[in-house]
């Protein structure tokens, strides 16, 4: 017995037939016909504007973020930095007769300047060795950009190399020698160097051995604008100010507390006749109840 097969073609439209009725979807909408599900339709909605509003809230989340990161609380800000400067402070830092200021010391010093000076910024200490020396001896010196130069106070406030700002900061030269720095921006930029050692003996009064050149480098990068900074460095100090050989780093705090009278107006000559030996002696004995005074403006 053969089994045959019978190919079915598909059903043709008769063209007597009608033409086919097109498809209605109804809405979505749930019809409120009962308190339950008035109910139900309201928590929806409610829960719809709840994930709007928490998707928006997303989405401003960095920006908020970043609002909070700009209003954070100064005085929080200063003391976190206070604690970390006295945590560095050990028993070889404390001010004796005859010894050595020390970095810590001197960041102390500069953090209770930058409080009271807040238009200026206070570079620590570490700055010059950490960015500057290191920027100059690394094979890529020639290609250091600005981005490359981002540094913080002593507040860890970020230096703007837009802004007309002074910046004052302390070098450690050849590791021997103290000396005080302050760029002065504005109409007539220069670096104002403050030697206790006083004016060279060369033309000028200015050389590389008191003005290293990762100093000059740096404002060259920083500051295009205002190019040739070492033609524009001048001796604040003209007068031997240092006669002992440990009271270099007095003598830049000591012009780290008139720097606030060159805002007011007054010259580097003002300042280098207000400045001797005796001043610096006698700020020298008042250096402890300083330190011990630090902090005392701030909880905690």
């Amino acid at each position: 017995m053969r089994l045959l097969s019978r190919v079915v073609s598909a059903r043709t439209p008769s063209s007597f037939a009608p033409p086919p009725r097109p498809l209605h979807f109804e809405s979505n909408k749930i019809a409120a016909t009962s308190p339950m599900q008035s109910d139900f339709a309201s928590d929806a909605a409610s829960l719809d504007v709840s994930m709007q509003r928490q998707c928006r809230r997303a989405l401003r989340t960095p920006r908020g973020a970043r609002k909070r990161r700009m209003d954070e609380d100064v005085d929080g800000a200063k003391r976190r930095r206070l604690r970390l400067l006295q945590a560095a402070f050990g028993p070889e830092d404390r001010v004796d007769e005859s010894n050595w200021l020390t970095g810590a010391l001197m960041d102390l010093m500069l953090w209770k300047f930058a409080t009271s000076y807040p238009a200026v910024h206070f570079l620590p200490t570490a700055f010059f060795h950490l960015h500057l020396e290191a920027a100059d001896r690394s094979p890529w010196r020639r290609r250091c950009r600005a981005l490359q130069y981002q540094v913080k106070d002593v507040l860890g406030r970020p230096v703007d190399y837009e802004s007309d700002a002074s910046l004052v900061f302390i070098v450690n030269v050849d590791r021997i020698h103290w000396n005080l720095f302050r760029v002065q921006l504005g109409d007539t930029p220069e670096l104002q160097l403050f030697d206790p050692m006083g004016r060279l003996a060369s033309r000028s009064g200015i050389s590389y051995r008191s003005v290293p050149r990762a100093v000059i480098e740096w404002l060259d990068v920083c500051y295009p604008q205002h190019k040739g900074w070492m033609q524009r460095t001048v001796s604040a100090i003209t007068n031997k100010q240092q006669v002992s050989g440990f009271d270099c780093g007095v003598a830049c705090l000591a012009c780290l507390l008139y720097a606030d009278k060159c805002g007011r107006g007054h010259t580097g000559e003002q300042i280098n006749a207000q400045i001797d030996q005796e001043a610096i002696t006698a700020f020298r004995k008042e250096l402890p109840r300083q330190l011990h005074s630090i902090g005392d403006g701030i909880d905690g």
